[in-house]
């Protein structure tokens, strides 16, 4: 019985708008040259335009995979996690039926990248950490899913132009945070996202924020609280619940270094 590999990755799960894609892919025929394969690693490695060349050689090789999304508001209705792992779903569903319609007699393994994987009854699913580095299969599924997303992020700047999705992909980069500050969001934004939610927040919010990533490592705990206390006042209760796990985020990093 033939045995067939299925490398999965996402693209987009970090954004602060659009969907998060799925792909799932496999190089099933034995046709598929070996220099081809080789060509393929972890798409974040590859400049934008030799990552759509590679999305171009996957195409013309006759190489399966399919691909699924989650929109924003689907992110916003579940969660990223639940989101990412029903797109991944999809795919790798997708492309198995794929793969019965061309080879009748073979079984599958699905290689996801990752610490988690979807539940599919009967399918042999194995989580593994910078798979897209170590699996050539994932490599190409990983460049497929970003392709797709970097797609979207053009689309969506066709349409609002003002917040530079074609440049920083829907990203939370210094500009689009920015922009989100002088525009507020559109209709493709995750506004269940800590820093779409923040932008609704007052000054004061802000202030202790900055104090929080900005004080020094000795003093942040002193001057975090005397802030707090300062202000506590004037702040929602919902800003004081996402200053203090802020400050707990902060605290945990500085005990890891």
């Amino acid at each position: 019985m033939k045995k067939i590999v299925i490398g999965v990755d996402e693209a987009g799960r970090g954004c602060l708008a659009g969907s998060v894609f799925a792909a799932a892919l496999c190089f099933g025929d034995d046709t598929i040259l070996p220099d081809v394969i080789s060509k393929f690693k972890d798409s974040k490695l590859f400049s934008e335009k030799a990552r759509f060349g590679l999305y171009e050689l996957i195409k013309s090789n006759n190489i399966l995979y399919c691909i699924s999304s989650k929109s924003a508001s689907e992110i916003d209705e579940t969660d990223i996690l639940k989101s990412t792992l029903a797109a991944m779903r999809e795919s790798i569903f997708g492309l198995i039926q794929k793969i019965s319609n061309v080879y009748k007699n073979c079984s599958v393994e699905v290689i996801v990248d990752g610490n988690c994987v979807p539940y599919i009854e009967g399918v042999d699913i194995t989580a593994v950490v910078k798979a897209d580095r170590d699996f050539s299969v994932v490599s190409a599924a990983s460049i497929v899913a970003k392709c797709e997303k970097d797609i979207e992020a053009y689309k969506i700047h066709e349409e609002f132009p003002q917040y530079g999705f074609a440049r920083h992909k829907c990203y939370g980069t210094s500009e689009h945070i920015d922009a989100l500050a002088k525009y507020g969001t559109c209709k493709y934004h995750r506004m269940s996202y800590a820093p779409i939610k923040e932008l609704k927040y007052s000054r004061g919010f802000h202030e202790v924020k900055n104090i929080i990533l900005k004080t020094p490592r000795a003093d942040i705990e002193s001057v975090f609280f005397e802030k707090l206390v300062h202000l506590g006042h004037a702040l929602e209760h919902n800003e004081i619940l996402c200053l203090k796990k802020i400050y707990a985020v902060r605290v945990k990093k500085e005990m890891k270094r």
